[in-house]
Protein backbone atom coordinates (compact mmCIF):
# COMPACT_ATOMS: atom_id res chain seq x y z
CA UNK A 1 0.00 0.00 0.00
CA UNK A 2 1.47 3.35 -1.06
CA UNK A 3 0.31 5.07 2.12
CA UNK A 4 2.46 2.88 4.39
CA UNK A 5 5.57 4.06 2.55
CA UNK A 6 4.52 7.71 2.82
CA UNK A 7 3.78 7.33 6.54
CA UNK A 8 7.25 5.84 7.08
CA UNK A 9 8.84 8.80 5.26
CA UNK A 10 6.93 11.22 7.49
CA UNK A 11 7.93 9.26 10.62
CA UNK A 12 11.60 9.38 9.60
CA UNK A 13 11.42 13.12 8.96
CA UNK A 14 9.80 13.63 12.37
CA UNK A 15 12.66 11.68 13.98
CA UNK A 16 15.21 13.84 12.14
CA UNK A 17 13.51 17.03 13.33
CA UNK A 18 12.86 15.69 16.83
CA UNK A 19 9.10 16.17 16.36
CA UNK A 20 6.26 13.96 17.55
CA UNK A 21 4.71 11.99 14.70
CA UNK A 22 1.50 11.59 16.72
CA UNK A 23 0.97 15.36 16.90
CA UNK A 24 0.83 15.70 13.11
CA UNK A 25 -2.54 15.46 11.38
CA UNK A 26 -2.64 13.12 8.42
CA UNK A 27 -5.10 13.63 5.59
CA UNK A 28 -5.97 11.79 2.42
CA UNK A 29 -7.65 13.26 -0.65
CA UNK A 30 -9.00 10.73 -3.11
CA UNK A 31 -11.92 9.80 -5.30
CA UNK A 32 -14.79 7.70 -4.01
CA UNK A 33 -17.64 5.77 -5.56
CA UNK A 34 -20.06 3.60 -3.58
CA UNK A 35 -21.68 0.81 -5.57
CA UNK A 36 -24.11 -1.99 -4.81
CA UNK A 37 -21.82 -4.69 -6.22
CA UNK A 38 -19.28 -5.29 -9.02
CA UNK A 39 -22.05 -5.44 -11.64
CA UNK A 40 -23.24 -2.01 -10.56
CA UNK A 41 -19.64 -0.77 -10.77
CA UNK A 42 -19.30 -2.10 -14.33
CA UNK A 43 -22.45 -0.23 -15.35
CA UNK A 44 -21.21 2.98 -13.76
CA UNK A 45 -17.85 2.69 -15.55
CA UNK A 46 -19.66 2.27 -18.89
CA UNK A 47 -21.80 5.34 -18.17
CA UNK A 48 -18.77 7.39 -17.12
CA UNK A 49 -17.03 6.48 -20.38
CA UNK A 50 -20.11 7.42 -22.42
CA UNK A 51 -20.42 10.76 -20.63
CA UNK A 52 -16.75 11.61 -21.09
CA UNK A 53 -17.56 13.45 -24.33
CA UNK A 54 -19.60 15.97 -22.32
CA UNK A 55 -16.78 16.72 -19.91
CA UNK A 56 -15.39 20.03 -21.14
CA UNK A 57 -13.05 20.28 -18.14
CA UNK A 58 -11.03 17.16 -18.97
CA UNK A 59 -7.57 18.23 -17.91
CA UNK A 60 -4.87 16.65 -20.07
CA UNK A 61 -2.14 18.05 -17.78
CA UNK A 62 -3.54 16.19 -14.79
CA UNK A 63 -3.92 12.97 -16.79
CA UNK A 64 -0.33 13.30 -18.01
CA UNK A 65 0.84 13.82 -14.41
CA UNK A 66 -1.13 10.80 -13.18
CA UNK A 67 0.49 8.68 -15.89
CA UNK A 68 3.90 10.01 -14.88
CA UNK A 69 3.29 9.15 -11.21
CA UNK A 70 1.70 5.76 -11.98
CA UNK A 71 4.44 4.17 -14.05
CA UNK A 72 2.42 1.00 -14.54
CA UNK A 73 -0.12 0.89 -17.33
CA UNK A 74 -3.03 1.90 -15.09
CA UNK A 75 -6.45 1.06 -16.49
CA UNK A 76 -9.19 3.18 -15.00
CA UNK A 77 -11.85 0.78 -16.30
CA UNK A 78 -10.33 -2.19 -14.49
CA UNK A 79 -12.34 -2.98 -11.34
CA UNK A 80 -9.38 -4.38 -9.40
CA UNK A 81 -7.12 -1.39 -10.04
CA UNK A 82 -9.93 1.09 -9.39
CA UNK A 83 -10.55 -0.49 -6.00
CA UNK A 84 -6.83 -0.43 -5.18
CA UNK A 85 -6.21 3.16 -6.29
CA UNK A 86 -9.38 4.84 -5.02
CA UNK A 87 -12.19 4.29 -2.52
CA UNK A 88 -14.41 2.31 -4.88
CA UNK A 89 -16.66 -0.48 -3.70
CA UNK A 90 -19.63 -1.49 -1.62
CA UNK A 91 -20.52 0.17 1.67
CA UNK A 92 -18.68 -2.63 3.49
CA UNK A 93 -15.57 -2.28 1.29
CA UNK A 94 -15.45 1.50 1.76
CA UNK A 95 -15.83 1.13 5.54
CA UNK A 96 -12.97 -1.39 5.57
CA UNK A 97 -10.73 0.87 3.52
CA UNK A 98 -11.44 3.86 5.78
CA UNK A 99 -10.60 1.65 8.78
CA UNK A 100 -7.33 0.52 7.13
CA UNK A 101 -6.23 4.09 6.48
CA UNK A 102 -7.36 5.22 9.94
CA UNK A 103 -5.25 2.46 11.47
CA UNK A 104 -2.27 3.88 9.57
CA UNK A 105 -2.89 7.27 11.16
CA UNK A 106 -5.07 9.11 8.64
CA UNK A 107 -7.55 11.24 10.56
CA UNK A 108 -8.98 13.46 7.83
CA UNK A 109 -10.49 12.28 4.55
CA UNK A 110 -11.39 14.47 1.56
CA UNK A 111 -13.47 12.59 -0.99
CA UNK A 112 -14.32 13.47 -4.59
CA UNK A 113 -17.47 11.53 -5.61
CA UNK A 114 -16.84 9.91 -8.98
CA UNK A 115 -20.54 9.65 -9.78
CA UNK A 116 -21.38 13.31 -9.14
CA UNK A 117 -23.84 14.96 -9.90
CA UNK A 118 -25.76 11.82 -8.97
CA UNK A 119 -26.06 11.62 -5.20
CA UNK A 120 -25.84 7.86 -4.54
CA UNK A 121 -22.24 7.95 -3.26
CA UNK A 122 -22.79 11.07 -1.16
CA UNK A 123 -26.03 9.70 0.31
CA UNK A 124 -24.39 6.40 1.29
CA UNK A 125 -21.26 8.12 2.59
CA UNK A 126 -23.24 10.49 4.81
CA UNK A 127 -26.00 8.15 5.94
CA UNK A 128 -24.38 4.72 6.11
CA UNK A 129 -20.61 4.97 6.13
CA UNK A 130 -19.52 7.86 8.38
Amino acid sequence: MFLKKKIEIIKEECRKQNKSFNRIGKSLETQIMVVKDDEDLKKKIINMKKNKIYNKTFDHDIIARLRQINKSDFKYDNIKTLKEEFFVGTIYEIRQKIKQFSNLGVNHFMFWPMDFPKSYTLDKLINEIV
